[in-house]
């Protein structure tokens, strides 16, 4: 009896193997993103704010996304980055630059980083909305434009799982057939 060797072809090609690694490193990237972005702020009672000017450069950009913790006012120092919330509802990252008064009267002056003086109107305590916890560089203009898009994304990801599936399909139709 002669002994032969036989190869057994592989299921799955270099080309996909590597096509499965890059699936798996966008998924844990896409993953991280989700996490940074929803659960984090969550479980610290929090926010995630998308940095929209460049008052804070260089210490944040336009586009970054800060997480902002909640912080009693009276732990607020000379240096720190901080939201506060003005009197027309907007949000603002800015540097306490002073800090005015004690107890219910403290105030505080901001100003951002790259603006040459302080924000106008002392901000009171009770305004303060937190303490900038982290940065991620970039990751606010991708939250806003993928916000943007959303309608667009679901209809790409219900074609795109659509097209894998059928893909799926007709490797097993043709593992089926070949095993006939």
């Amino acid at each position: 009896m002669s002994a032969h060797a036989t190869t057994v072809p592989t299921r799955l090609g270099a080309g996909r193997w590597v096509l499965r690694g890059a699936a798996v490193v966008a998924g844990v990237a896409v993953l991280g993103a989700l996490v940074v972005v929803l659960l984090l702020p969550r479980l610290v009672h929090g926010a995630a704010l998308t940095v929209r000017s460049g008052s804070m450069t260089p210490a944040l950009s336009t586009g970054d996304l800060v997480v902002v913790r909640p912080v009693d006012a009276a732990a607020l120092h000379v240096g720190d980055i901080a939201t506060y919330r003005e009197q027309s509802g907007s949000l603002v990252t800015h540097r306490v630059v002073a800090v005015n008064g004690s107890g219910t009267n403290r105030t505080f002056t901001f100003r951002g980083d790259a603006n040459a003086s302080a924000d106008p109107e002392p901000v009171p305590a009770a305004a303060v909305q937190g303490r900038v916890w982290f940065a991620v560089p970039y990751l606010g203009t991708l939250r806003a434009r993928l916000a943007e898009a959303r309608p667009a994304i679901v209809v790409g990801g219900v074609l795109a799982l659509g097209g894998y599936a059928l893909v799926q399909f007709g490797s097993y139709a043709r593992e089926r057939r070949a095993a006939r």
